[in-house]
């Protein structure tokens, strides 16, 4: 059928070829705030960073002002604290997409928590900030489940202290070099980056016990590092300023393998 004009007259060939008409104006949109008609008012006033999130002030990790960032697109829900067990716990938006929450502990290092950072994300959960006692049951109900070996499980009903990444280092990096054997480990980049591998992680050792002695940690009530015996475990005295190690001896007085993975004076104690 023949393509006609609006007015009914049939077009000819050189119709065909009329400049089609130009398309619709874009509407010009703030890329931050696509709906600022959702923005909870608790934003209002609040700065943002590079990102264009909102800054958010709180008391997370027993800090007098830790700074908690939400995107624009999470900002209709607020950030909110709530009571889990005695804990004053801080829940923010997570996910834009999959609705969850994050959640921040209050108290300060080394206090039973949820979580041994100090932080968990639900992210996916369905629960969200606007429904903060549907967050707190499901934490209550993390803490209660079952530990489970594959990481899937919960807590077993028992909290556990968060430690920051200096302290959880220092645990981990302990482990490792008790297990592992100084003269050799690291020995295959030859002698000069052998010895500065060992030197830069008992310096990073050595800053994490001075940090440790200034807040009041104390090492020795840490438990073993995974796969390393009780045995194999220093002890810790102060000398002031620091927590100096002492390593202990292993039976018929030889002392346990991966020597000390510390810088600065070594004693040995008598008990096996």
């Amino acid at each position: 059928m023949a393509k006609r004009h609006k007015d009914n007259r049939q077009m000819s060939f050189f119709d065909l070829f009329e400049a089609a008409p130009p398309p619709p104006a874009k509407v010009a949109h703030d890329p931050v705030d696509p709906d600022a008609q959702k923005i909870h008012p608790m934003y209002a006033k609040l700065p943002r960073d590079e990102h264009g999130r909102y800054m958010v002030p709180t008391r997370a990790y027993g800090e007098a002002e830790h700074i908690i960032t939400v995107s624009p697109g999470e900002a209709h829900l607020p950030v909110v604290e709530v009571e889990v067990r005695g804990m004053t716990v801080i829940l923010a938006p997570s996910c834009i997409m999959n609705p969850g929450f994050c959640a921040y502990t209050t108290s300060p290092e080394g206090s039973p928590c949820f979580s041994s950072t100090g932080f968990r994300s639900w992210t996916g959960c369905g629960a969200s900030t606007d429904t903060p006692e549907l967050c707190a049951e499901i934490i209550e109900r993390y803490i209660d489940n079952k530990v489970k070996g594959d990481g899937t499980g919960g807590l077993g009903g028992k909290l556990e202290r968060w430690w920051s990444t200096t302290v959880s280092q220092w645990h981990g990096s302990l482990g490792f070099a008790l297990r592992s054997d100084r003269a050799t480990t690291w020995a295959q980049w030859g002698p000069e980056k052998h010895a500065a591998s060992w030197a830069a992680h008992d310096a990073q050792q050595a800053e994490a016990l001075r940090y440790m002695h200034e807040r009041g940690f104390d090492p020795n009530g840490f438990p073993p590092p995974w796969q390393v015996r009780k045995l194999q475990m220093p002890t810790w005295v102060s000398d002031g300023t620091t927590w100096v190690p002492q390593i202990r001896k292993a039976p018929g007085g030889i002392p346990t393998p991966g020597a000390l993975p510390f810088a600065g004076p070594v004693g040995f104690t008598a008990e096996a």
